[in-house]
């Protein structure tokens, strides 16, 4: 299960043997990673990491790739322990990280532990959950606390807006008259009328009930 680099000579087989086992008990992906004159290496790996995909060979392990000159920055601080979060990948199969580098020792330069909780599923949930509540159910449109994000956007990015409402009148009597299945259809007609009409950076909301 570890694999070790050829200029690593100082770590004993059966050492790397009992890594290995001991990496194996950790139920998240966790490497133990070595530096050397040469690079980073792999001194074990457990199984877990192996089917995260993110590189068994350290020369084209895109976490090594990605991380190293983190891990070279812990390694020369003195820091035992060190946890940020890492996202991998393109904006449709990026996958999201907790990653952790821990070592017993300060005076340990030369190897340290690195453990990675997936957060992907949860950071999709939290996302959802967000479009949800920013998002009106009958017009796809955002709502009314939507609305505030892309104000707040717009004035963050110190960007020239101006906001103009648009009401319909006696709404309330076609409600009545006609039902709110004919109501929800005109909000519905109009949104897509208006929303066809705009430019590509304007924006559309639906911040009341008409």
């Amino acid at each position: 299960m570890a694999s070790a680099p050829t200029d690593v000579a100082t770590t004993h087989p059966a050492e790397l043997d009992l890594l290995a086992q001991d990496l194996e008990l950790i139920p998240i992906p966790a490497v133990q990673v070595v530096r050397s004159s040469s690079g980073f290496g792999f001194l074990g790996i457990n199984r877990a990491y192996r089917l995260a995909g993110l590189g068994v060979v350290a020369e084209r392990s895109a976490m090594l790739q990605a991380l190293g000159p983190r891990i070279d920055a812990f390694l020369r601080s003195q820091e035992l322990r060190s946890d940020f979060e890492w996202s991998i990948g393109e904006v449709i199969d990026c996958r999201y990280y907790r990653v952790t580098f821990a070592r017993t020792n300060a005076a340990v330069r030369d190897r340290c532990q690195i453990g990675l909780v997936d957060l992907t599923a949860q950071i999709h949930t939290e996302r959802s959950l967000r479009r949800e509540m920013t998002t009106d159910s009958l017009t796809g449109l955002p709502n009314r606390e939507g609305f505030s994000d892309l104000i707040e956007a717009a004035q963050a990015a110190d960007r020239r807006h101006a906001v103009l409402v648009i009401d319909l009148d006696r709404f309330g009597r076609l409600n009545a008259c006609l039902g709110g299945l004919a109501g929800d259809e005109l909000l519905i007609t109009v949104a897509r009328r208006i929303k066809g009409a705009l430019r590509a950076r304007d924006s559309l909301a639906r911040i009341g009930g008409d």
